[in-house]
């Protein structure tokens, strides 16, 4: 039992969050900051209900419940939002109030903030429903999530680490070091602001620079590895040699991570992995089991039904826009959130036996496992068969080439054996690393919390050098005139920055690339109001673009266009703690 309050200052405390869709799970790594030849000691962390009937739970449900006498123009209604089992509870036993759930993609859609001519808090989401719902509450409903791991910010659970005295946990958690939280591939830096404006607000650390964000592909392979010594000091060693595939399938996203492990883990970096990911993971699974298996059977015999309009999209397919609009037509049907939790149980107890029957009403219905795999898994699998065809395209490979395969994720653990079966025919010469389910611990975040271990997996360029921050300090230096862009690099130097790594993405944005949820994309506009779509900020910042060429080669600033945008930065900074104003620093270890 670790209890000596006296020893915590001789380790980095370090926590790694995995921040799914459906729940959160956490994992406290202790590295020892002068004996390194000792391994980390890892704890994954767990928390008991006040009801200790409860038991003890390794995860708390991602969702919150918010409160509808909360009125739009307060500011901070954090007294009306409750999260995890206990907003589970009040959503049971009451009515007048939203349950957010499945928040998570919403995050990425942009950065709230306050615009004071409304006045109201932007963008408004119409994702729960008939009642809009800020974006800056689904932060607040997250930093309250985060709060259950803060032993000062009351909850309705107790936390817990195994192996750790409860006042040995409490004094840990109040001097972490660093926090480290996955971030799907491809979300934009929105995503990771607004994480970042959570963890800062729940009190886990007290500086952005310390928060860190790595791949969850990446992250789950971490923490399949085994701390050995080599050299007198203690390494992690991952769990195979050669090319090695990770599948990460959670519920929003599938990805895919390829790299070339070598014997000495420490020689990886971050540009050794060729990433990719396409938007299909367990929810829309599920929905394919409606559309496909339950709807057809229910339609011709539930007059209920009659009044569901329904675009019903095609399997498989990660058709964004398109599975929005299905969704949100069952979403706002009366029962609709049932419909698709039964297709949820339907799958849990096929994943069990081979069929499922009932009645509803005078119809008897089921579904026979046979009948999911051929509707619903297979064209998932097939689905992934042709995005792992375009990472190796990417990386110029062969399937033949990969010897390892790693699979991650609830969604592709749920369906190993199909998985399995496509890579036995797909990847001839790979073998399976099998990983046993844990309902204990999190692979991704036991491999968060090791990140220190590996801080060469970091993006630094990124972690340093946000895209906002870049676009905002380019703003800072834009000459009168018109300008080549060494002009530009020689005045952010003097400002400090080191233009060596960022000078492409600089030279982007002078050819008019807008940095991803700066503003809402298309895809996203879906989630929106029909007033937040038509958002005169928005449209303000997008209707022109920033520069122009004068002559090729050289660029000149449309002022009234930059000026919209540092006003949009401005009124952004003006309800977060984060600021934009310096780079971050790398205190990893």
């Amino acid at each position: 039992m670790y209890d000596n309050l006296a020893t915590i200052a001789d380790n980095f405390w370090h926590l790694g969050i995995d921040l799914g869709t459906t729940e959160l799970r956490a994992t406290l790594v202790a590295f020892p900051k002068t004996a390194r030849d000792n391994p980390p000691q890892e704890y994954p962390l767990h928390w008991l209900a006040s009801d200790s009937a409860e038991g003890q739970h390794a995860a708390i449900p991602a969702v919150a419940r918010l409160n509808l006498k909360a009125k739009q123009g307060e500011s901070s209604p954090l007294s009306n939002i409750s999260v995890g089992t206990a907003a589970l509870s009040a959503a049971q036993q009451q009515k007048d109030g939203i349950l957010l759930d499945r928040f998570k993609p919403y995050l990425d859609a942009a950065i709230p903030y306050y615009a004071q001519g409304k006045p109201r808090w932007e963008p408004q989401l119409q994702v729960y429903g008939s009642s809009p719902v800020p974006l800056y509450w689904l932060q607040l409903a997250l930093q309250n999530l985060l709060a259950a791991l803060n032993p000062q910010r009351p909850s309705s659970s107790h936390l817990r680490a195994e192996g750790v005295s409860e006042e040995a946990l409490n004094a840990i958690l109040s001097r972490l070091e660093g926090v480290a939280i996955g971030c799907p591939v491809g979300w934009s830096d929105a995503y990771r602001f607004n994480l970042r404006e959570a963890i800062l607000g729940a009190g886990l650390v007290r500086e952005s620079s310390r928060i860190f964000f790595l791949e969850e592909a990446i992250a789950a392979m971490l923490g399949r590895g085994i701390w050995r010594e080599m050299e007198g000091r203690s390494v992690c060693q991952l769990p195979a040699r050669g090319m090695t595939l990770v599948v990460h399938g959670g519920a929003t996203q599938t990805e895919l991570a390829l790299v070339d492990l070598r014997e000495n883990p420490e020689e990886l970096t971050h540009e050794d992995f060729g990433m990719w990911h396409f938007p299909y993971g367990g929810n829309a699974l599920i929905q394919d089991i409606f559309y496909q298996l339950i709807y057809p059977q229910w339609l011709p015999h539930q007059s209920f039904l009659e009044d569901l309009e329904i675009e019903i999209p095609e399997p498989g397919e990660p058709d964004r826009p398109a599975r929005d609009r299905a969704y949100f037509q069952i979403q706002a049907f009366p029962g609709g959130k049932r419909l698709l939790e039964t297709a949820e149980r339907v799958w849990r107890i096929l994943q069990k036996q081979e069929s499922f029957r009932t009645k509803l009403g005078e119809q008897e219905w089921g579904v026979e496992r046979k009948d999911l795999e051929q509707q619903a898994i297979y064209p998932y699998i097939r689905q992934l068969n042709a995005q792992l065809n375009a990472l190796l395209s990417q990386r110029g490979m062969t399937a033949d080439a990969i010897v390892n395969v790693l699979c991650s994720g609830k969604t592709a653990i749920a369906i190993r054996p199909a998985i399995k079966a496509w890579l036995a025919q797909k990847l001839v010469n790979a073998k399976v690393i099998e990983t046993q389910d844990n309902p204990t611990s999190s692979l991704v975040a036991l491999g968060l919390g090791r990140l220190p271990a590996f801080p060469q997996l970091l993006d630094a360029l990124h972690h340093q050098y946000s895209d906002y921050f870049l676009l905002r300090e380019l703003l800072h230096v834009l000459p009168n005139h018109s300008f080549r862009i060494e002009e530009i690099l020689q005045r952010l130097e003097k400002r400090g920055i080191n233009t060596r790594t960022c000078r492409d993405r600089l030279l982007a944005f002078l050819k008019g690339y807008l940095p991803s949820g700066l503003v809402p994309t298309t895809d996203n506009a879906g989630w929106l109001t029909v007033d937040s779509q038509y958002n005169r900020d928005y449209q303000g910042i997008t209707v022109a673009p920033l520069f122009s060429q004068d002559p090729p080669g050289c660029y000149r600033a449309n002022h009234k266009q930059c000026q919209r945008l540092r006003q949009y930065f401005t009124a952004i900074a003006a309800g977060t703690q984060q600021k934009l104003e310096e780079p971050l620093s790398l205190p990893l270890l």
